[in-house]
């Protein structure tokens, strides 16, 4: 009998411990309650938002493609290897021998035709950029768009609570008077029915803001955790359309593109004149036993390279090594000098190429660079135009909304009135001013119609107002 009476009285310590612990950590929770403001929430989807890491992530390969690009103007350095083995049986003798030697190339200035690779560096460089403003600009507007969506929706709640609170009062009243024989089953039935109707609208307005909660944190780029409140007021934008159209222009990421692919389609154009200089390339240099050095200056002949015609000037040295370990990294002392005997011989070569027909390869190079420039700015005025209808269209949208919002308010708000008078005169109704159920049922039925278009209206309204707000706002980093 103790034992048992001990092992009751531990589980029931126990049960009062942990209940407890419990309360202690929720209101632990309670007291660490995360408030943001708007502020705090962009700047932590712009530090943590996926989509602006993988943004950031694919600038950083441009970045590096960029040395890729650049490393020809930078040293080249390579050790060198040759071994060859002849076996001549007609002469009756067979050859080994090795070389190994040290490569030393250096270009010291290019200039004439943009070479493909600086093209395509720039062009990665435009649309990196393109995509880091995209994300940064859609991230914000995701951001504010869930954010005043969850305001608007909090707003909504504490209304909806009160007409709830309305409607749990008229139903008590109606139960009296049932209870005091004043009026039929019918009628509380109608009454708990409107309680139930507001319960059921608030139940989805909670599962509608927890969801926006969710998406909030996950846009945010945090653990989804929807324990938070936010701190912040609705914003009404006050904005004329000029402003808006040049706003919207200055501030596109897609203008500031295809305003590149103009630039870019210009200096092609602009420096079509290096087709039709002479192709020439001069070489000079030194010779010593197998060691060289050389210099070259001269353009990309078209014969080999009919895609480049880009001027360079060039340095060249090829050094034999002597493989003995008595010398440090098998290098003696005359690695960068030629010796003054007999055996050092110079060359000079120059080549010349005057292109005087070559089919029509340089006109049709000429009408390809000049139909692509006149495509750019054709294209770049388009996107111009379609920004200025799209803001356009954006900014009638959202003053439609709102004036709705406005005519839905006082339209809800006299729905309310004329049910809060029917149901009254029903309770006060002689056998000459009698009120139907039909009738009252039709203005409740139109009352709640009212009540969910307005608040679907609010919600719409700040949406539009979002979406011309993306359109006008500079890109945020």
């Amino acid at each position: 009998m103790r034992k048992r009476i001990f092992l009751s009285t531990f589980v029931n310590l126990n049960i009062k411990v942990l209940l407890i612990l419990i309360a202690f950590s929720q209101g632990k929770a309670q007291d660490e309650l995360k408030v943001l403001t708007l502020n705090e929430c962009i700047k932590l989807g712009l530090e943590n938002e996926k989509k602006i890491l993988i943004a950031k992530e694919e600038s950083n390969a441009v970045a590096g493609s960029w040395w890729h690009n650049k490393s020809r103007f930078f040293p080249w350095i390579d050790i060198v290897y040759d071994r060859e083995i002849r076996d001549r049986e007609s002469q009756g003798y067979k050859t080994d021998w090795d070389r190994t030697a040290i490569s030393f190339r250096q270009k010291v200035l290019e200039f004439g035709r943009d070479f493909p690779g600086d093209i395509e560096q720039r062009e990665s460089e435009r649309r990196a950029k393109f995509l880091l403003d995209e994300s940064f600009k859609e991230v914000i507007y995701n951001i504010r768009k869930i954010f005043f969506t969850i305001l608007i929706k909090e707003k909504q709640l504490k209304e909806r609570e009160n007409i709830l609170k309305d409607f749990e009062d008229y139903y008590k009243r109606v139960q009296s008077r049932f209870d005091a024989g004043k009026v039929v089953k019918s009628d509380v039935i109608d009454a708990k029915l409107d309680v139930l109707n507001e319960r059921l609208r608030i139940n989805l307005l909670k599962e509608n803001l927890l969801e926006n909660k969710l998406l909030l944190m996950q846009t945010m780029g945090q653990p989804i955790n929807y324990d938070f409140t936010i701190d912040g007021v609705l914003e009404t934008l006050s904005i004329s359309i000029d402003e808006v159209i040049d706003l919207a222009i200055k501030n596109s990421p897609e203008i500031e593109y295809y305003k590149g692919l103009l630039e870019e389609a210009y200096r092609k154009y602009k420096l079509l004149y290096w087709d039709f200089t002479p192709d020439i390339k001069v070489s000079a240099g030194i010779l010593e036993k197998e060691n060289i050095f050389s210099i070259s200056v001269g353009k990309y002949l078209s014969a080999s390279n009919d895609t480049i015609n880009r001027w360079s000037i060039d340095l060249a040295l090829e050094r034999n090594l002597k493989i003995d370990p008595e010398f440090p990294f098998f290098m003696d002392d005359t690695l960068f000098r030629f010796s003054s005997d007999k055996q050092m011989d110079w060359f000079a070569n120059i080549r010349l190429e005057i292109p005087v027909l070559h089919g029509f390869f340089r006109f049709g190079t000429y009408k390809i660079d000049k139909a692509n420039l006149k495509k750019a700015e054709l294209i770049y005025k388009l996107k111009k135009e379609l920004i200025e209808l799209e803001a356009r269209i954006a900014y009638q949208k959202l003053w439609s909304a709102f004036e709705r919002v406005i005519l839905a308010e006082e339209r809800v708000m006299l729905s309310k009135e004329r049910l809060s008078l029917k149901l009254k005169l029903k309770e006060v109704a002689t056998d000459l001013r009698k009120v139907s159920d039909e009738e009252i049922e039709i203005f409740r039925q139109a009352y709640f119609r009212d009540q969910d278009y307005y608040f679907n209206e609010q919600i719409n309204w700040i949406q539009l107002q979002e979406n011309l707000i993306y359109l006008i706002s500079p890109v945020l980093r």
